[in-house]
């Protein structure tokens, strides 16, 4: 299943917002179902056609029964929306089996499926919950008997209304992922703030834990750079900022991790690679350093490799104390804490 999107880590009061918005739509909408039924003459299957929308809205309220804060933060939140939507389309089509086949007026709930997974899931799962949708009424077109040809129209105004879902799904993600990225980023540096980088520590953390594969952390800290900034103004000092920024990332590969954690202090994390590895990676940042064009600057980086039962906090004070002994030995080093897999 993927689960692209469905990080309720990211935002899990919108998540609940939305789990709670769908039980209060799903509930109003049996209610119109249940008078609708109660009320038109020609419909045949009353009792059945009660009892589901009763089911269903029993059901959907009986949710707000479960550890909805719990579900939407976890890894299987993907399984829980991939999940109601398909029940819920499965239950819009076991109405409209019992009343009218593709021309039943149950199949208005398809619709309202499609708007509201287009108001919050990632645009692959609007696609998937749409062919969902399409695949079922098209079922239900196959099946009528008294009219074989079905209910061309409302078949062609779901196809129209899954892309335009699609479409505007695709457009708040953008926006959403773009909110996203602004919030991590250091706006002087471009690389990732303390905020993005912390979660992108942990997060890197857990998977080589995971995976018992090695992962390497560098602490870069400027030396002497409240001397840059006393001596030739914050202006310069921002420049040299944005260079280091620039040198870190392009010292690195596209998988690797870059952020800015402090004034003057950057980390970058180095996937799938020993504390060695990263250690010749760190002197020739130092090396580089040296030449950096516009300013005379050196670094003191600390270096730590993942051992096994690592957390963040082992490993970023393992790479402090080695960030602690390169200036304590003179600065314009790096040196690597002893620690391997």
């Amino acid at each position: 299943m993927d689960q692209r999107g469905f990080d309720g880590a990211e935002r899990p009061d919108f998540w609940l917002a939305h789990v709670r918005a769908g039980v209060v739509l799903t509930v109003l909408a049996c209610s119109s179902g249940v008078v609708y039924v109660a009320t038109d003459t020609a419909v045949a299957e009353r009792v059945t056609l009660t009892m589901l929308l009763f089911a269903t809205m029993g059901a959907t309220v009986g949710l707000l029964l479960l550890p909805l804060d719990v579900i939407v933060t976890s890894r299987r939140a993907a399984w829980f929306f991939y999940g109601w939507s398909g029940t819920a389309s499965l239950a819009v089509t076991a109405g409209c089996y019992v009343e009218g086949q593709s021309r039943s007026p149950f199949s208005a709930f398809y619709f309202l499926i499609l708007v509201y997974a287009a108001t919050a899931y990632p645009p692959g799962a609007v696609l998937k919950v749409s062919v969902g949708i399409l695949l079922l009424y098209g079922g239900l077109i196959v099946n009528d008997a008294a009219e074989p040809g079905g209910n061309l129209l409302v078949a062609g105004c779901l196809a129209l209304t899954a892309w335009m879902c699609s479409v505007a799904a695709r457009n708040q993600w953008d926006q959403f992922q773009e909110q996203v990225q602004l919030a991590r980023e250091d706006e002087l540096t471009g690389c990732l703030n303390q905020r993005g980088f912390q979660e992108a520590f942990t997060s890197e953390v857990e998977r080589a834990n995971r995976l018992r594969r090695p992962l390497a952390l560098l602490l870069v800290d400027l030396d002497e750079f409240k001397a840059v900034n006393d001596a030739r103004g914050h202006g310069m000092g921002d420049a040299v900022l944005r260079r280091v920024g620039d040198l870190l990332r392009q010292s690195v590969r596209d998988v690797d991790v870059v952020g800015r954690v402090g004034g003057d202090e950057f980390a970058a994390l180095l996937v799938e690679t020993s504390g060695r590895e990263a250690l010749d990676v760190a002197d020739r940042l130092c090396r580089r350093a040296r030449t950096l064009s516009g300013t005379v600057t050196t670094f003191s980086i600390g270096v730590a490799g993942l051992v096994p039962g690592d957390t963040v906090a082992s490993l970023l004070d393992a790479a402090d104390a080695a960030l602690y002994d390169a200036k304590r030995a003179g600065r314009d080093r790096a040196l690597l804490h002893q620690r391997e897999w």
